[in-house]
């Protein structure tokens, strides 16, 4: 994510989160590791955004269904994400 905007990412988080709800209204979106912090310094302190990925952490409160958790990232495929991580699922 080296060199990408702000406004690029937030972007691609407003899908994440849009395809989130579709599947589980109600599912928590949280940010963590050191892009959390990256986001936080551009936002607050208007710091040049870099940062070389973004932790992204989808909370359901309850044990995940690999059938649902396959069509989602279909979903976040289909519109236009790519291929993503998802060795730690």
């Amino acid at each position: 994510m080296k060199g990408l905007k702000f406004e690029v990412v937030s972007k691609w988080l407003g899908i994440v989160h849009e395809a989130a709800q579709e599947l589980r209204p109600g599912m928590e979106m949280l940010i963590g590791g050191g892009s959390a912090r990256d986001v936080l310094d551009h936002i607050y302190t208007g710091c040049p955004f870099i940062t070389r990925d973004i932790d992204l952490f989808l909370v359901l409160g309850k044990q995940v269904d690999p059938e649902k958790t396959a069509r989602f990232f279909d979903r976040l495929q289909n519109r236009g994400l790519g291929a993503l991580k998802t060795s730690d699922l």
